[in-house]
């Protein structure tokens, strides 16, 4: 057990406990290295704590640079909490890079920092990258949103929401949709696979795959369909003319099941 209390140092070595202020050495324990801060605490071997305050590492080759109240579980060999406050990993093989409040609670998963953003058991190689109240919940493997507000991947237990991502926005959800993605927009959901909504707000997208493009309240419940709403293209030289609000002239490559323009 490696610990320090008010600016004691350790430089490593085998069984180094300090518990006295402004001490430097004392008998070594598991080669832990405790460098500045106060009340901080390694309970494992190969752990490091860098600076700050009352930081734990109870996990085998733990890393905390600094910050505050910070937690290396001990179910989190490996794992790293660069700084922030009140952040605590509970799973081997991540990081958490700052921020506050911050959990993550799957293996190989990262969390770049903002505040209140969760990445839950079963959720393994996911991450997020910021923004707040954030989560990607059981179930969602390789799940990934970059930032904005109360967003979350796979918020239905019972379904699965693997590869999917959320790049940004508020209160967008994909609860059970495989290789799916929402790009941004307010209030946004997809619960069918390989479906993609670019923009808007409260538009809902349960069809398989499908594109949803800066509408609103758009519900798209057919196959392979695109779908959008006010779209405007005038004197675009694919066209045969000119168009007018709720029309569009464009040259089709390809076939599709259906194209919506509401």
């Amino acid at each position: 057990m490696v610990r320090n209390s008010q600016e004691s140092f350790e430089g490593g070595g085998y069984s180094n406990r300090a518990l006295a202020p402004s001490t430097t050495v004392a008998e070594n324990v598991l080669a832990g290295t405790l460098i500045a801060g106060g009340g901080n605490d390694i309970r494992e071997s190969w752990g490091t704590i860098g600076g700050g305050d009352t930081n734990f590492v109870y996990a085998e080759g733990g890393f905390i640079g600094g910050g505050a109240n910070n937690l290396v579980d001990p179910s989190s060999p490996y794992s790293v909490i660069g700084g922030g406050e009140l952040n605590c990993t509970q799973a081997g093989y991540s990081a958490i890079i700052g921020g506050a409040r911050n959990c993550v609670l799957s293996d190989a998963s990262f969390l770049g920092g903002g505040d209140t953003n969760s990445i839950f058991p079963g959720a393994t190689l996911s991450g997020i990258m910021g923004g707040s109240q954030n989560t990607i919940f059981d179930t969602s493997e390789r799940g990934f949103i970059g930032g904005g507000t109360n967003n979350a991947i796979n918020s239905i237990a019972t379904a699965a929401a693997c590869y999917s991502s959320i790049a940004g926005g508020q209160n967008n959800q994909i609860p059970s949709g495989n290789f799916s993605v929402i790009m941004g927009g307010d209030n946004n959901v997809i619960t069918g696979n390989h479906n993609a909504i670019l923009g808007g707000r409260d538009n809902n997208d349960n069809g398989f795959n499908c594109v949803g493009i800066f509408g609103d309240t758009i519900g798209a419940v057919m196959n392979n369909a695109f779908h959008a709403r006010t779209y405007v293209a005038q004197n675009m030289p694919l066209g045969t003319g000119s168009g007018t609000p709720r029309q569009l002239y464009f040259k089709i490559v390809g076939t599709a099941n259906a194209v919506f323009i509401n």
